[in-house]
């Protein structure tokens, strides 16, 4: 079990046991008037509809399980009830491509911890990199082929596979990869351990914490509208992926890392200018 699915199925059964102070609650009481009544009470807790969602999945997941062990019918499953907590996925909020220039022009070489936060926040800007596997980055991720740095890397939180030619995304006007001049840069700083273990060295090594404090502080010095925060950066690589540089969306299902398609076409912003103008080029000669 990962260590994230292990923290939610511990938030869940912490709730559970908040809601039901009086002991143990056997499967059999899991019923559609207790889900109800659980539900009301993390909202009135304050808690999001969705969050409630979540943890309303991970109570399915026990029940399903107690029903494999015998524990309970299948037919006394409030979930097979029609009992559900409708989750309403959340709008992704990216940075348009003004905003990411502001950011690349913001100067904060005078604090060596910004300039690594803002290294950091760029390059999943420009490859679609989550923080767990951004500060998992080292030697071994980079491979170089004329002249040429290819990424790859297994995804933490979906364990897929991902591998592509670094240098042919997110070009600059000198027709450079924007990411292979910041990687290079960790490179160069981190020869003196090229040929360390794997695993021992990192590129960019940080806390969540303290990486979502000190790209508020750029956001600020940039004065982007958007709040930085470590997901904006993935957010921003699919959308401009997806809308601006034409790349096919099964090529961007592959560079993110998603398992559906469906995901990937979820940053697709596709209005009626966009589909008329495909109805003028298309080709009607069949």
């Amino acid at each position: 079990m990962k260590k994230g699915t292990k923290t939610n199925y511990n938030t869940t059964l912490t709730k559970l046991k908040l809601f039901r102070s009086n002991g143990t609650l056997p499967f059999n009481q899991v019923n559609v008037e207790f889900c109800e009544k659980f539900n009301v009470y993390l909202s009135k807790l304050g808690i999001s509809q969705n969050t409630r969602s979540k943890y309303f999945q991970y109570l399915k997941k026990a029940v399903n399980e107690a029903i494999k062990r015998g524990l309970l019918k299948t037919e006394e499953s409030p979930f097979n009830k029609g009992f559900k907590v409708k989750y309403s996925a959340p709008k992704k909020k990216s940075l348009s491509l003004n905003e990411l220039k502001q950011i690349e022009k913001t100067d904060v070489h005078y604090n060596s911890a910004l300039q690594r936060v803002k290294d950091m926040f760029l390059f999943s800007c420009y490859t679609g990199l989550r923080f767990g596997d951004l500060i998992k980055l080292s030697f071994e991720n980079f491979i170089e082929k004329e002249n040429e740095i290819h990424i790859q890397f297994v995804q933490e939180k979906t364990l897929r596979p991902v591998k592509y030619n670094l240098s042919k995304i997110f070009l600059g006007e000198d027709n450079v990869s924007k990411p292979e001049k910041i990687i290079r840069k960790y490179f160069s700083i981190y020869e003196y351990a090229r040929n360390a273990p794997a695993g021992t060295i990192h590129f960019f090594n940080d806390t969540n914490q303290n990486y979502n404090r000190l790209l508020k502080d750029i956001g600020r010095i940039a004065e982007t509208a958007l709040p930085l925060q470590s997901h904006v950066a993935r957010h921003t690589c699919i959308t401009i992926l997806v809308n601006e540089a034409g790349i096919p969306i099964q090529d961007v299902q592959k560079i993110a890392g998603h398992a559906k398609i469906e995901t990937t076409m979820g940053y697709l912003k596709h209005d009626e200018k966009e589909v008329n103008k495909s109805l003028s080029i298309a080709n009607w000669n069949f």
